[in-house]
């Protein structure tokens, strides 16, 4: 189980996600079904596909990766991080290695721009 969570929300949509960080346990049990019922339906292929080719063996590889690949993809498609379930959203982000855009920036940066 990864040991920490963070909660995302997309401004545009409303719609709300939360992501694991760290090792993805239930990738190295299931392999890349996890990811289908993230709705990631390309990366599952790819996994699965690699899965199939490797004798699941890529599913020991795959999950270093798998979380940190579902923040990236959420980030790509807006959503924002609105908090984490234990720590601080910078202590993730050193964690993880990138910046997190946060839904606090965002709504920030939106204010200021309508105020203009």
């Amino acid at each position: 189980m990864a040991h920490n969570l963070i909660f995302f929300e997309n401004p545009r949509t409303a719609q709300q996600r939360k992501a694991p960080v760290g090792y993805s346990w239930t990738t190295l049990f299931l392999g890349p079904f996890p990811l289908l019922q993230r709705g990631e339906v390309v990366w599952f292929l790819v996994c699965l596909g690699m899965a199939v080719l490797s004798l699941n063996l890529s599913s020991v590889v795959l999950s270093f990766f798998v979380n940190r690949l579902y923040i990236r993809d959420l980030i790509s498609q807006g959503f924002k991080a609105r908090s984490v379930e234990h720590g601080e959203l910078d202590d993730v982000a050193q964690e993880l290695g990138f910046k997190l855009p946060t839904l606090a920036s965002s709504l920030i940066f939106e204010t200021q721009v309508a105020q203009r």
